[in-house]
C-alpha cells in the first residue's frame, strides 16, 4: 500500500467524512435496515439488511463498524446502488467512497466510507489539485507510514483544514479510492504530515 501511494501518478484528495454519530446519516442507514424490498437475494453482501451492519469478514472475526466507517461489502457497485435508491434520507452532501479493508489481504472486502462534500469545490474535495511536493516512506515502530510534504499553497490550506477539524477524520482518497482516514489529533502546520 505504501509503494503504490508513493509510486503511482494519481489524483489525490481529502475529503472530510461524516461519521455513524450523525444522526443524518444514522437515519439514512436505518432506512436501508428497515427496508425489506432487496432482502430476497442469497448473496449476504448485496443484502440491504447487511451491508451497514457488523460483517465476518473472509471467515475471520466481526469487524465492528466505527469512525469513518459506516459499513462493510464486497460488492461495491451494488452498495452504491442500494445508496442511490435510499439518497434522499441522507445529507445531500454526501458522497459514498470505500477503501480496503487493511486486513484482508486478498483485497476483497471493502470499507464503506460517507464522505462530506465541499460546496465550494468542484470535485467536492477539501483539498486536491498539484498539492504534493514530495513524498517518502519510513518505518516508524514497526510499521510502515509515508511521509508527504505539501508545496506552499495546499500546505497554508492543509493547516487551516486540520485546525478547524481536530477530532474529526478526513478522508485521503487516491484515484477514487479511500486509502487512509486518520483523526484530525491537531493542527499540522509546515506542510508535513504522515500517513499509516
Amino acid at each position: 500500500r505504501v509503494e503504490e501511494i508513493l509510486t503511482s501518478p494519481a489524483e489525490l484528495t481529502f475529503f472530510k467524512t461524516y461519521t455513524l454519530n450523525n444522526k443524518e446519516i444514522l437515519k439514512g442507514i436505518s432506512y436501508i435496515n428497515n427496508d425489506t424490498v432487496n432482502a430476497n437475494t442469497n448473496d449476504p453482501w448485496s443484502n440491504v439488511k447487511e451491508i451497514y451492519s457488523t460483517q465476518k469478514v473472509g471467515g475471520g472475526s466481526s469487524r465492528v463498524i466505527g469512525g469513518a466507517v459506516i459499513g462493510y461489502t464486497n460488492n461495491p457497485s451494488r452498495s452504491t446502488e442500494i445508496f442511490n435508491e435510499y439518497k434522499k434520507y441522507f445529507p445531500a452532501d454526501i458522497k459514498i467512497a470505500f477503501g480496503y479493508f487493511p486486513e484482508d489481504k486478498q483485497k476483497k472486502t471493502f470499507q464503506i466510507y460517507a464522505l462530506q462534500k465541499e460546496k465550494e469545490s468542484e470535485d467536492g474535495s477539501v483539498l486536491s489539485g498539484d498539492i504534493i511536493l514530495d513524498a517518502s516512506s519510513r518505518m516508524n515502530e514497526g510499521q510502515y507510514e509515508v511521509v508527504m510534504t505539501m508545496n506552499d499553497d495546499p500546505a497554508r490550506d492543509w493547516s487551516k483544514i486540520t485546525k478547524e477539524n481536530k477530532g474529526s477524520n478526513i478522508a485521503i482518497v487516491l484515484d477514487g479510492l479511500v486509502r487512509s482516514c486518520p483523526t484530525v489529533n491537531q493542527q499540522i502546520t509546515g506542510g508535513t504530515s504522515q500517513i499509516t
